[in-house]
């Protein structure tokens, strides 16, 4: 199997290995995708990767890749408690394929 994967990150992710290293690391975003890639890479598919610190973005990006990635990895930093525009726009997915 083969295609594209949506890698989304959301809010404040940008600053990984900046932010508060104690607690997130000291590894990058960039560092994440690249590892991410290189594995899904390996694996047969290519990566779409979009980090935004606005969740209408976020939103506008899962809404686009319905037709073209057949797969979404979501880190949503602080919108996994948050975000319900978010929650919905991902549970919508199967029917942006029938």
């Amino acid at each position: 199997m083969s295609g594209k994967i949506l890698l989304l990150s959301g809010p404040n992710l940008d600053l990984l290995g900046d932010r508060s290293p104690e607690i997130y690391g000291s590894t990058t975003l960039q560092q994440h995708v690249d590892d991410f890639r290189s594995r899904a890479e390996t694996a047969g598919y290519s990566v779409l990767d979009v980090q935004s610190n606005f969740e209408g973005d976020l939103i506008e990006v899962v809404h686009a890749s319905r037709q073209t990635c057949v797969a979404i990895v979501v880190n949503a930093g602080a919108l996994t408690h948050t975000s319900w525009a978010l929650t919905d726009a991902l549970a919508d997915l199967r029917r942006g394929q029938d």
